[in-house]
């Protein structure tokens, strides 16, 4: 520690040790420092920034080189620069309203029409940024400061008013129109990652030319009047150009909506500078945005500086970035990209990027650097002290955690924690006791093994269940995976009831079991792969010796003793079946994958067909059958704050049915408590349990509207909150009970939570009513 500090005040004291490091500093007329302030070189596409104390660092081989500083405040200076250490005066603009009869929105107008061209204009680009974070924690809440050391170690009240740093070098590949890939090459300090990519990679992952500016609706998007409103302020003028400058405000108070000013050059109507406001759970943000022509028209940001304020449960504070961009290479040619993800923004963090030391950070540095951040490197600082929850063994035998390996290695063995010893409770198999593990091995870069192996003993019944799905990624590009899946234990009737999570509860705690189960012992075999970019196909063939099951306790903390039997308890009803469905997707811009994550995307919709058959006679009481069905999943998006989706089903039993039991029955999701694990869009919420199914033909349909303001958000104190207003139709059509609705409104805070109103209909005669709560753990795949 103590070589390393030695180096770092070595470095600091030395600003000229190295003949490529150039250091300079921007004053003002009064010799005063100037923060913030964009500086551009042309010679290298490079921006970069001066920190508080007005300097900036140059790392180049050249001698010769050109300096353009930029500030709306200031008067833009061009300088050639020879010398080693340079001093730089700038002086104040003059700001000019000579002109407020102007109107803002014709400015705007142009601006939106050029817009596509300029984000056209540019197909691909590697850069390389710098970015370096300074927070200061003004105040600590008792309970944020308990939380901390109970995870690691650490009070965060021992630093309060003492500046935390942190520093990140990125590498960045953007291909047109949106997909940005950021690798993190370093990464230094004490401030979280999770604070950082939000409030400055975001961001920088964006363009304020296309209609959304990462999650941020743009202000030249082309629906921009409808969010926001312009002012004209005035202009300032080098003398050949003017730069207009035009106010933003949103309409509503939404976190998705920016303010702030815009700095257009009159005639091109590119951005010059940008000054936005964010405000968004707790965090207020002010981000400047300098823009730089770098060749033919093509004008993008060169330098980052953001300042924010948050407050979050009585801690607050606040947090200033800088991020200087290096432009390695631009291209102008449509780039043709090997991944089918067209669509998905990723950030990767290298497996060195937290072991950069001393070297790495002085060749890559924007900025001299700081002497606070030489003391960081003492022993008192947050990375020294914290211990991290994993390096308890306690921890992790309460969370779970890496026996063997970890995410980086070949191979690896992975405990599931508490949350898994006790996985179930009902009256036919008792207590679960046992756990889960999870198993990985790299083959190569193309593929791997995983294998996700339980075991359980069953208290009442005295049982052995146990387990696996093991499966070979053979085809990463495509998708290809085979599963092969085998185990014994109990299984629920229908798939799509209660989850276990919720009959477990409700059995234990309250003497309701609302969940009946048969036991399984079964091996399936599944192949699926994208045969194309819009097409889907999965095979599987599944071998089942399945037998009814008895209620084996009554067990429960309430002290209830009449138990609903478990149904079918003498019942045997093997199956050997097949499966194939196909999925696709018409819309070529994206591959499957994206399209069947359609909640999250909202572009295109997806097909499916599916035919099982039931077959051989081999087994006790075979289950014979045929069962084609299929359907279309879609989300339409109509601007961006409202939108519909709908998924339609239907299916049919096409032959002769044998021995076709009630598990084989086409079921649907339902669940009628007020208390629901199941989803508010795609399930009904006022029917029992097995109240619907089956074994004829069915058709079925889910229709959603969802709008950030529809009623309730249009309370001013509300806008801004994080919830979403629904409309719900639900239908189904079986020949057993002709036609069955459900309608209804919700708020939700996401796809997985909510509360709704719903009443439901039979045959158009008022069926029930009732307020209904959903977490939807099925969704969430942990249910």
């Amino acid at each position: 520690m103590r070589i390393a500090l030695c180096i770092y005040i070595f470095l600091y004291l030395s600003i000229t040790v190295v003949a490529q490091n150039k250091v300079g500093r921007v004053l003002d007329g009064e010799g005063k420092s100037v923060n913030g302030i964009s500086i551009f070189i042309p010679e290298l596409n490079q921006g970069i920034l001066s920190d508080k104390e007005g300097y900036f660092k140059i790392i180049t081989d050249r001698q010769d080189y050109t300096l353009l500083l930029k500030h709306p405040e200031y008067k833009i200076l061009q300088s050639d620069i020879s010398e080693k250490k340079i001093d730089i005066i700038i002086k104040r603009d003059t700001f000019y309203t000579d002109n407020l009869n102007i109107k803002a929105d014709s400015i705007i107008k142009m601006s939106i029409t050029k817009a596509s061209a300029y984000s056209n204009i540019l197909k691909g680009y590697k850069s390389y940024s710098y970015t370096k974070g300074r927070l200061t924690l003004e105040e600590v809440h008792s309970f944020i400061d308990k939380i901390g050391y109970k995870l690691d170690n650490i009070f965060l009240s021992d630093y309060k008013n003492k500046p935390l740093f942190q520093e990140l070098y990125n590498e960045t590949e953007y291909v047109h129109p949106n997909n940005y890939t950021v690798s993190v090459l370093g990464s230094s300090g004490d401030i979280p990652e999770t604070i950082t990519e939000k409030s400055v990679m975001e961001v920088q992952n964006g363009s304020i030319y296309v209609d959304r500016f990462g999650k941020f609706i743009s202000p030249l998007s082309k629906y921009a009047f409808s969010f926001y409103k312009f002012k004209y302020l005035g202009y300032y003028t080098d003398g050949q150009t003017l730069y207009h400058k035009i106010q933003i405000e949103s309409k509503i108070k939404d976190p998705e909506l920016l303010n702030g000013v815009l700095y257009i050059e009159d005639g091109t109507w590119a951005i010059a500078y940008a000054s936005l406001q964010t405000n968004s759970q707790g965090l207020e943000s002010t981000i400047n945005i300098a823009y730089n022509e770098l060749r033919n028209g093509v004008s993008i940001p060169v330098s980052y500086h953001s300042n924010i304020v948050f407050s979050f449960i009585g801690t607050k504070g606040t947090i200033d970035y800088s991020t200087s961009i290096k432009y390695d290479s631009i291209s102008e040619q449509e780039i043709i990209r090997d991944n089918e993800e067209s669509n998905i923004n990723k950030i990767e963090y290298e497996k060195n990027a937290y072991k950069r030391d001393s070297v790495f950070w002085n060749k890559y540095r924007s900025q001299p650097i700081d002497k606070e951040i030489i003391l960081q490197y003492n022993t008192d600082s947050i990375s020294s002290k914290r211990t991290g929850i994993s390096e308890y063994w306690l921890s992790k035998a309460l969370v779970g955690g890496f026996l063997l390996g970890s995410e980086d290695s070949q191979f690896y063995l992975k405990y599931n924690g508490v949350k898994f010893i006790f996985r179930d409770y009902n009256y036919v198999d008792g207590l679960w006791i046992g756990n889960k593990f999870d198993i990985r091995y790299k083959i190569n870069k193309k593929g791997d093994i995983e294998a996700y192996p339980y075991i359980y003993y069953a208290t009442a019944r005295k049982r052995i269940l146990a387990g696996s799905d093991v499966s070979y990624n053979y085809d990463r590009k495509r998708k290809g995976q085979l599963n092969l899946s085998f185990g014994t234990r109990s299984e629920d009737f229908s798939s799509l009831s209660l989850t276990r999570y919720q009959n477990y509860f409700s059995s234990l705690f309250l003497g309701e079991n609302y969940n009946s189960f048969y036991q399984r012992d079964f091996i399936s075999l599944n192949n699926s792969i994208h045969i194309n970019k819009r097409l889907k196909l999965s095979t599987s063939f599944l071998l089942e010796k399945r037998s009814g099951l008895s209620n084996y306790t009554d067990f429960n903390l309430s002290g209830r003793k009449h138990i609903k039997p478990n149904i079918f308890s003498n019942d045997r009803f093997d199956r050997t079946a097949y499966f194939i469905q196909l999925y696709y997707s018409p819309k070529s811009n994206y591959s499957i994958t994206e399209a069947l994550e359609m909640h999250i995307n909202k572009v295109t919709p997806v097909f499916n067909i599916e035919y099982q058959e039931g077959f051989s006679s081999w087994q006790t009481n075979n289950s014979k059958y045929q069962k084609i069905k299929g359907g279309v999943a879609h989300s339409i998006q109509l601007d961006y704050f409202n939108w519909i989706d709908y998924k339609i089903e239907s299916g049919v039993y096409i032959s002769k049915r044998q021995n076709l039991h009630f598990t084989d029955y086409q079921h649907f999701g339902s669940s009628d408590l007020l208390l629901n694990l199941n989803s508010l869009f795609d399930s009904f919420l006022l029917l029992d349990n097995y109240e619907i199914q089956t074994n004829r033909y069915w058709i079925n349909l889910f229709l959603n509207y969802s709008g950030k303001y529809v009623c309730l958000k249009y309370i001013p104190f509300l806008q801004g909150t994080p919830f979403t207003e629904n409309i719900h139709l639900k239908t189904l059509f079986t020949p057993e009970i002709k036609s069955y609705v459900e309608t209804g409104y919700s708020i939700s805070f996401n796809r997985y939570f909510g509360v709704g109103f719903f009443t439901s209909f039979l045959n158009t005669k008022i069926k029930n009513v009732g307020i209904r709560f959903s977490l939807n753990l099925r969704s969430l795949d942990i249910s």
